[in-house]
């Protein structure tokens, strides 16, 4: 089940960044982790239908997270990403992949909590 179209995230998201040739592959992964991230609750939010302003928020928060895959995946494709650089006696030194997946990884949640934090799907305690 989709979150969130080409369309919702041109017009509604205003998003630039993703080609429409990439957005569905990106909205499927994305759409997974604002639904793992929420327990599950944002695809049954999604299938009722019967709240749009939480539908809208899980909308925003699946563009955004599909953003930061793509950002991450053309980064990871032109080159590898530097950490520090010396320039007296030369020094190099990049981002190893698990602090790359790490960086991800936290700004996914970041993404997510910005349109989700306060809507009570995050909630992992009892009520």
């Amino acid at each position: 089940m989709a979150f969130a179209d080409y369309e919702f995230y041109m017009n509604e998201y205003r998003g630039n960044s993703i080609p429409e040739s990439d957005f569905d592959r990106l909205e499927a992964k994305a759409a997974f982790e604002v639904d793992r991230r929420t327990l599950n609750r944002a695809r049954v939010v999604i299938g009722a239908e019967d709240n749009a302003e939480l539908i809208e928020k899980i909308r925003m928060a699946t563009c955004e997270v599909a953003e930061v895959m793509f950002s991450y995946s053309v980064s990871a494709g032109i080159s590898p990403v530097v950490a520090s650089e010396k320039v007296g006696d030369h020094s190099v030194q990049f981002v190893d992949t698990e602090k790359r997946r790490d960086s991800m990884s936290a700004d996914i949640a970041g993404a997510i909590e910005r349109y989700l934090e306060l809507s009570g799907l995050m909630f992992r305690g009892v009520a």
